[in-house]
């Protein structure tokens, strides 16, 4: 039986086959290979596609498909496929040489990202806001309320990741409306639009140069949305604000432009969503809403007017980066 390779962070599972008579799926782990029968030909589609085979196996296949462990199974590479991404940019990820970085050389609290220990003159966040893109509070005091909201933010965001790693019940935040409804309200966005988040690529620094000019940013979550007959990776930003602002749609733009050379070489779609989590849930008993940002022009916005923008007044001296 051919056998392909799969893309997996883990190096768990190496290669897939496909017997269509049978409906056999061939697996080769990283000791040993094993064969699951009944298996779909359109799962075996889907698991050569994803970026983290393994979590898809495991999610997908495992139990509930009859599997047969092989003894002593010949030899044979696994046939990879053809990798062409577009050059118009360069990402930068933690393996590059980017950091997130949380207090300076003296201990004081701050926020900036380095590449290779050179000082990311902005991130994507500070490029809508110096652009003028990202609505600024009206008053103090919803200056004061953005500012408990980002704690309550930061603290979903955290809860969430630690609920797709499998490192917490959601029972575990019963005690806690604020929290539990939000992130119950996370659980429901990814049954119900059958995402599946990369979990090597959540909350890391990432570095995008785009036509020389370089940003930073931390995506909330990246990975395969949808069933295996109609599959696509998908950034998917969180939020936990009132309102749905209007430069979110750019955001979730400069974030895509991370991916863009990966699902090119996946051959595969590229979507990007806003999930607001809310705190009581909706009439439809969902603890989320879901916005997706469908506009093409959105990256071209983002760096053109707003990336170009800061760049330009960097240049120009009329505004300092990090």
């Amino acid at each position: 039986m051919q056998m392909y390779g799969v893309r997996d962070p883990n190096g768990q599972l190496l290669a897939v086959g496909y017997e269509p008579v049978g409906g056999v799926l061939r697996v080769r782990w990283k000791k040993g290979e094993g064969e699951n029968r009944g298996v779909p030909e359109n799962v075996f589609v889907s698991i050569r596609k994803v970026p983290f085979a393994y979590a898809y196996y495991q999610k997908v296949v495992k139990g509930k498909y009859p599997y047969t462990k092989i003894d002593d199974p010949p030899a044979e590479p696994p046939k990879q496929a053809a990798q062409k991404a577009s050059n118009s940019m360069e990402v930068f990820f933690p393996q590059d040489g980017m950091e997130f970085h949380e207090a300076d050389a003296n201990g004081n609290p701050a926020h900036y990202y380095t590449l290779k220990g050179e000082r990311v003159p902005f991130s994507l966040t500070q490029v809508l806001q110096l652009a003028g893109l990202a609505r600024e509070p009206q008053s103090a005091k919803e200056a004061e309320a953005w500012a408990a909201k980002a704690v309550l933010g930061t603290k979903v965001h955290e809860y969430t990741l630690w609920l797709d790693q499998d490192e917490i019940a959601l029972n575990d935040l019963k005690a806690y409306p604020s929290y539990f409804n939000r992130v119950l309200g996370w659980k429901q966005f990814c049954d119900d639009f059958k995402f599946m988040p990369d979990l090597t690529m959540c909350e890391v620094p990432i570095g995008v140069r785009v036509n020389g000019m370089l940003y930073a940013t931390k995506v909330d979550a990246y990975g395969v949305i949808g069933d295996e007959s109609n599959l696509a990776m998908a950034v998917v930003e969180k939020k936990c604000s009132v309102n749905i602002e209007p430069h979110y749609a750019l955001q979730t733009a400069g974030e895509a432009l991370a991916f863009k050379q990966h699902t090119e070489v996946l051959q595969m779609p590229l979507k990007r969503f806003l999930v607001q989590l809310l705190e009581t849930p909706n009439g439809s008993g969902k603890c989320y809403k879901c916005v997706e940002h469908t506009d093409r022009n959105d990256e071209k916005v983002f760096v053109g007017a707003a990336l170009m923008n800061c760049y330009m007044r960097l240049g120009y001296g009329t505004l300092k980066g990090n």
